[in-house]
């Protein structure tokens, strides 16, 4: 819980980093949840709705296990120190940003009911924990897949807030 509350305390500046870190931090959550997701599907929903404070979370002992979520938050504590030492800002998401990741999402296969339940919160709790662990992969990584690096650091620095804050 403490680690939790830190990581809340420095949300800004974590989400104020340079390029690469929000790009790391990104990459790490999307390799974070991939390895859950082979633990089992609730640690990986566990992750996605609870963070660290999970049950599912909490019950993971092995070190095999627990070094995707260190790794993670090694990420995110490296990007505070960087945000809190040099911090950039950035623009909101701009309409076209979200085209750009609607084209990479369907490239991916996803549909606009797909795009939908993502973006409306009670249609996501509704969605069954498989399905949500990834959509959430998906959606990330396909904004690491961007090739407009404004788009992209955007994109992610909208879609990390709960990762972060969370």
């Amino acid at each position: 819980r403490s680690i939790v509350e830190l990581r809340r305390k420095y949300q800004v500046e974590a989400l104020a980093a340079s390029p690469d870190r929000i790009k790391a931090m990104a990459a790490s959550f999307v390799e974070s949840l991939a390895r859950l997701s082979r633990v089992s599907t609730a640690a990986c929903y566990g992750y996605i709705s609870q963070g660290e404070a999970s049950p599912a979370i909490a019950d993971l002992t092995s070190p095999e296990q627990r070094l995707a979520i260190d790794a993670q938050l090694a990420t995110i504590f490296e990007a505070i120190a960087d945000g809190r030492r040099s911090p950039a800002r950035r623009d909101a998401p701009k309409r076209e940003d979200y085209d750009v990741l609607s084209k990479e999402l369907a490239q991916r296969g996803w549909s606009a009911a797909d795009l939908q339940i993502l973006t409306d919160a009670r249609a996501l709790s509704r969605a069954a924990p498989e399905k949500v662990c990834q959509m959430v992969q998906d959606w990330f990584a396909a904004q690491l897949s961007v090739a407009d690096d404004g788009v992209k650091l955007r994109l992610l620095s909208e879609a990390l807030k709960p990762v972060v804050a969370g």
